[in-house]
């Protein structure tokens, strides 16, 4: 008898608090453990998507310099207002109207915005920005042509893949900058920039061609075309209206957060100035030049300028670090290489020196975080092979 009460005692007895404590502690070490770990598997599987759809876009591009006389990688930025509407110009148009992929369905999913800034563009009727464009034709094209709503937007465009969140670069959608002469006699070698800006098509030479980057000093495996994007800047960073569509699908609700259509272009090193109408590029005659040229094609015997000895260079703010502090860029041989914002400000600095972070957004330093170097990002202005030492007259 006594035996069997031990043993219905001994079956009853529970955990004591000791060893709930200790299991309790056990579990709390393994999901502390485990919880980082399964993010950065996450994260990575994110990551590696973004990567295989910018990969998908280069082929897009490839395809259309393939099929055009002209080799162009696209027929223009995702930009209503300087290059036309987004069904019928621009990288994204050319990607879905040829059946190569829907951008739309190929969003960055690190990024927490969901959508271009050139949404509001489509939502208003497009108008040329001023000084940037020779003509507003191609803006009257497509479903842009008549007002579009929050529900157009939806039904026409972003269910038919005309949408995206990622961006291209200045490279991609403008390439050079459109030079002329001025002057007369010997002083009509001065080559300035045209009076429209750098960033629009009156500025610009246009979309970047295969021709160019094959003849090109830059290596294609440098000269960036795309990548993740960063967040619009303040005035155009929030969508301004529901974007339903007729069959309840959810694109963006107000207030969401819009990211960069492509960067701006070529700025000065220090203090960050954008390209100005008279920047001076080379003089073979005259004085004050500012040598840009030479920064990056330097004469026969003398050294390549390195991103802190530049006068000017890409202004790369609008690449996204969204993965992780990481950001996907995609280069003009297909290739894509991941690049991280060291110092924490957000941005991926070429080089660029800033006193103040609240103009620029970068960390203020006396020798930046060069966090593109330049042996694998071209910061600089000119693709094609202009010389530093042109020949003189001789007639």
């Amino acid at each position: 008898m006594k035996i069997r009460s031990l043993k219905v005692r001994m079956g009853r007895r529970g955990f004591t608090l000791v060893e709930i404590m200790v299991v309790m502690t056990i579990i709390a070490i393994l999901i502390s453990i485990l919880v980082p770990a399964v993010g950065f598997v996450r994260e990575s599987a994110r990551g590696s998507q973004c990567r295989a759809s910018l990969r998908q876009f280069f082929l897009g591009f490839a395809g259309l310099a393939d099929r055009t006389k002209t080799e162009n990688y696209t027929t223009g930025a995702f930009d209503p207002s300087r290059d036309g509407c987004p069904d019928s110009i621009g990288w994204v148009a050319d990607l879905v109207n040829a059946k190569v992929c829907k951008p739309q369905e190929l969003l960055c999913p690190s990024n927490p915005a969901k959508g271009s800034e050139k949404y509001l563009d489509i939502l208003s009727t497009p108008t040329s920005a001023s000084g940037e464009n020779t003509t507003t034709a191609k803006q009257s094209l497509g479903r842009c042509a008549t007002a579009v709503d929050g529900t157009a937007l939806a039904d026409h465009f972003l269910a038919k893949g005309y949408g995206t969140n990622h961006m291209t670069t200045w490279f991609l959608s403008r390439s050079a900058l459109r030079l002329q002469r001025t002057g007369s006699g010997d002083s009509a070698t001065i080559m300035t920039v045209n009076a429209g800006a750098q960033k629009g098509l009156a500025g610009s030479r246009g979309p970047l061609t295969r021709r160019m980057v094959d003849q090109s000093p830059v290596t294609s495996n440098t000269i960036p075309i795309a990548g993740d994007s960063n967040l619009g800047d303040i005035k155009e960073r929030y969508m301004t209206t529901d974007v339903i569509g007729t069959d309840g699908t959810v694109y963006l609700k107000q207030g969401d957060l819009l990211v960069e259509s492509f960067n701006d272009g070529a700025y000065a090193r220090s203090p960050m100035v954008k390209v100005s109408a008279d920047f001076e590029v080379m003089a073979q005659a005259s004085t004050g030049a500012t040598g840009l040229v030479a920064d990056e094609q330097p004469a026969k015997g003398l050294p390549k300028k390195m991103n802190l000895e530049r006068s000017h260079l890409q202004d790369y703010r609008d690449f996204g670090v969204v993965h992780g502090g990481g950001s996907n860029v995609l280069f003009a041989d297909g290739s894509v290489k991941t690049f991280s914002d060291t110092n924490g400000d957000g941005f991926l600095n070429p080089g660029f020196v800033t006193t103040s972070a609240a103009t620029s957004g970068y960390a203020p330093e006396t020798i930046p975080t060069v966090e593109l170097p330049e042996v694998d990002v071209f910061s600089g202005v000119f693709l094609e092979p202009l010389g530093s030492n042109p020949k003189t007259n001789l007639d």
